[in-house]
């Protein structure tokens, strides 16, 4: 976790749409944070842009399983670097670790949510072939969930 990260996680634009922006973001919480997804059996991935200078960090994707056979994943993604933002790099990593997904660890839905005003977010769901869906009661109303199943690209 480098200090980037840390503005990314504090930028009021970059996090516009996220709960994380309620509360201030630290080395210690984001270690929490980290921990706790991997402690569920989850994953966050670095999304990087490797040229001829090295790899440079642009955004994370953060994987939870929601199904105790680990057969049904939640997805969030954020790209923090702000001039990487609109050159189709979320839609890229997206279909990347859906596709990964369903063919190299037997998961059969994949699932996200956004708040019902991130168009951003909305758009890439929709792009890449995501469906509505009702999510359980206890998840906030003001959010739109989705679900993505092989075969439905």
């Amino acid at each position: 976790m480098t200090p980037r990260y840390l503005s990314w996680l504090n930028d009021p634009v970059a996090l516009r749409h996220s709960q994380q922006r309620l509360r201030k973001q630290d080395l210690n919480s984001c270690r929490t944070y980290r921990d706790s997804v991997m402690s569920a059996g989850g994953a966050m991935l670095a999304m990087c842009l490797r040229d001829d200078a090295g790899d440079t960090h642009i955004g994370n994707l953060t994987l939870r399983p929601d199904s105790p056979a680990g057969t049904e994943v939640d997805i969030s993604i954020l790209i923090g670097e702000a001039s990487q933002w609109g050159r189709g790099y979320a839609t890229e990593a997206w279909q990347a670790i859906c596709a990964h997904l369903f063919d190299h660890h037997g998961v059969h839905r994949i699932t996200a949510g956004t708040h019902r005003d991130n168009a951003e977010m909305l758009a890439l769901m929709k792009r890449t072939a995501m469906r509505p869906y009702d999510a359980p009661a206890d998840l906030p109303r003001d959010n739109v969930y989705m679900a993505l199943e092989p075969g439905w690209a």
